[in-house]
């Protein structure tokens, strides 16, 4: 007959580990939360004429910063607006982000 082997539990290791594991995936999401350090932007309007896009209007963004993304921007561009839709029309007045 074989003897089993019973393991002892070490409730305080158990708890140090747990609480260790805890602060370590708190401090992970801190830094790699979306909403982590997002700031407000300031915005300027930009009055839509006859063939803009959202894409033209955020690549002229973008040739002032190259670490900016053009879908980033298209992004920003639709959240400060509301749009739920790429068509805009012309004569309309967007609201356009400055990043600094």
């Amino acid at each position: 007959m074989k003897r089993v082997k019973k393991y002892k539990v070490n409730t305080r290791k158990l708890f140090v580990n747990i609480l260790f594991l805890l602060v370590i995936f708190i401090i992970f999401n801190l830094f790699t939360s979306q909403t982590f350090g997002r700031r407000e932007l300031k915005t300027k309007n930009v009055t839509i004429k006859s063939g803009d896009t959202l894409w033209t209007i955020s690549q002229n963004i973008c040739k002032n910063d190259s670490s900016l993304n053009i879908q980033e921007v298209i992004y920003d561009i639709k959240e400060i607006n509301s749009l739920e839709t790429n068509t805009l029309i012309s004569g309309d007045i967007l609201q356009v982000p400055i990043y600094n």
